[in-house]
């Protein structure tokens, strides 16, 4: 899977998408602004990505710096229309094997399928070991995952 880093010349699509994203994992939560979803690329700690093709993407990610020794996949989103043929599969081992360390990521709680789609991915992964459930990292997840990313 192509992964493109986005910066403020490539980021429209990810402002069309994460309003969408958003109704569907988190449809209480309200739709921030440009500029607080900007911040995935602006601030240094984080990172947003382009899954697939730059000119149509079939989603996005976004990945924060915890600390030194700790990745976070804060968001990650396929659109629906590219769901079921590996797509989101594919886009996860490639933002999963940017950085190599522990992660973690939270499984969204009105996200019906999330949680045993990350567990498939984590564990079909070769470079993935530890893998581990944990308590929820904001109130809008059910539970958190953690694991290693052993090699890229």
């Amino acid at each position: 899977m192509n992964l493109t880093r986005v910066d403020d010349t490539n980021a429209d699509p990810v402002l069309r998408m994460v309003p969408v994203y958003l109704r569907e994992i988190a449809p209480d939560l309200a739709a921030p602004t440009e500029d607080r979803i900007a911040r995935f690329w602006q601030e240094k700690n984080r990172n947003a990505y382009l899954l697939g093709d730059p000119e149509a993407p079939d989603g996005f990610a976004m990945t924060r710096r915890i600390t030194p020794r700790l990745m976070e996949l804060c968001e990650f989103y396929i659109r629906p229309e590219c769901r079921g043929w590996g797509r989101g599969r594919s886009g996860a081992a490639a933002v999963i094997s940017t950085r190599r360390g522990a992660w973690r990521l939270g499984i969204a709680r009105d996200a019906q399928q999330a949680g045993e789609f990350w567990k498939s991915v984590l564990e079909a992964m070769p470079n993935v070991t530890g893998l581990k459930a944990g308590p929820p990292l904001t109130p809008f997840h059910k539970q958190s995952l953690t694991f290693i990313v052993t090699e890229r």
